[in-house]
Formats: structure tokens, C-alpha cells, sequence
């Protein structure tokens, strides 16, 4: 089961691991947002774990958009 939009849907463990992400962590500032998501990259630096920022205003939205398609194991955002 997953939690979207204040709805549970059931979806099978499988599709959840090709199509989605693992961790989405929202952030209510992107000040905070950026100070996260270097975090997790210095964390993460030796491991396969990969994670991307999605912030308004800060990136071009195509880059980000590049970013989403890789399918990151962690997704940093902003609400909004």
C-alpha cells in the first residue's frame, strides 16, 4: 500500500522498485532543501545510492527533469 495524495493504493512491490523512488524528503525551505541534499551526497559518496534536488527557481527545469528520469534512490524537494 502507498500513501498519495491522502489515498492508499495498492501497488505491487515490484512495480514500486523500477518506477519510484525510495526516499522523497520535503523540505519547507530550499535553503534547507540544498543543505540536505549535500548532505546525502557526502553520505552517500561510496555507495550506489543516488539523489537529486528538485527546487523552484534555483536549477532550469529541464535539468531537473533530467535528474527525476534517472530515477534517484532519494528525492529532495520543496513543497510548492
Amino acid at each position: 500500500m502507498v500513501l498519495v495524495c491522502g489515498r492508499w493504493w495498492l501497488v505491487s512491490p515490484a512495480c514500486l522498485s523500477s518506477c519510484c523512488a525510495g526516499v522523497l524528503i520535503i523540505s519547507p525551505t530550499r535553503e534547507l532543501a540544498v543543505q540536505t541534499h549535500m548532505m546525502l551526497e557526502k553520505l552517500s559518496r561510496f555507495t550506489d545510492v543516488a539523489s537529486c534536488l528538485v527546487v523552484g527557481g534555483s536549477k532550469n527545469l529541464r535539468a531537473q527533469e533530467a535528474e527525476l528520469r534517472a530515477r534517484p534512490d532519494i528525492v529532495v524537494c520543496t513543497p510548492g
